[in-house]
């Protein structure tokens, strides 16, 4: 826990994180920006839903998993390049450091999302304290029962599916370097594997299945809180197991 304690004070204080939280704050501008006539008429929990994705111009779902990815993906390549394994080797085996480094990476990128829209829906309630039910569209997909009978609470909801998807996805980004051994690369596949399965699923018909609908959960209608779930779990067991077999190998040499 010390290691992980000490990962995560130094990520806080690190630039890539401001810059991600940064970069996520702007996203979030941009998306109300789009949406300030409803806004204004509508008043409620608008100001979040726009922000995150209800809006013509918002851009967050877009940038998501570069912003989890962002704080620590290219942890282990930094430790590698700074000769700190070897001298953590000698202290502990390469599972037991994988384990720690897959829970430090993991909540840097939960924290990189959760911060953001914690603050966001605190201002909205402090700008508009009633928060009963506006009117944004009709809403499908992932926990849109929620939506229609307890906006609050979908709000809370997507904070906290979202932060989940920041812990997986800048894990992707960490196993990654263990292949691909570049610093760039380990940040944007994460944005990869998010996006390319757009371009194939719907041809195959399981465009419920992409990946995107796993963090904008209005993307598809015909998606469910079943399969969103069911699809964090595995990027979550896949990704970990993929990560602990190349570590457990020890060919980790860049």
């Amino acid at each position: 826990m010390k290691y992980i304690h000490y990962e995560l004070k130094l990520v806080l204080k690190s630039k890539l994180f401001v810059f991600s939280i940064v970069l996520s704050i702007v996203s979030i501008v941009i998306g109300i920006a789009g949406n300030i006539l409803l806004i204004e008429m509508e008043k409620g929990l608008t100001i979040f839903f726009s922000g995150f994705s209800l809006s013509t111009s918002s851009i967050l779902p877009l940038l998501a998993p570069l912003l989890a990815a962002l704080p620590m993906a290219d942890s282990f390549i930094n430790d590698f390049q700074n000769n700190m394994t070897t001298a953590i080797f000698v202290r502990e085996s390469k599972e037991d450091y994988f384990f720690k480094k897959f829970i430090s990476v993991g909540l840097s990128g939960f924290l990189s999302l959760f911060f953001p829209l914690t603050l966001l829906l605190i201002i909205n309630l402090l700008i508009f304290p009633d928060y009963s039910n506006a009117y944004v569209g009709v809403i499908g997909g992932a926990f849109s029962s929620i939506f229609s009978k307890n906006q609050l609470f979908y709000a809370v909801v997507i904070i906290v599916n979202s932060s989940i998807f920041g812990f997986i996805y800048a894990n992707i980004g960490l196993v990654s370097s263990f292949y691909f051994k570049n610093r760039y690369i380990c940040v944007f596949f994460p944005l990869i594997v998010y996006f390319l399965p757009s371009f194939i699923f719907p041809f195959m018909g399981f465009d419920k299945y992409e990946p995107v609908t796993t963090f904008d959960l209005t993307s598809n209608t015909a998606t469910n809180g079943y399969l969103v779930s069911l699809q964090l779990a595995f990027l979550l067991i896949s990704t970990f197991f993929v990560g602990y077999k190349k570590i457990a190998k020890g060919n980790l040499n860049i």
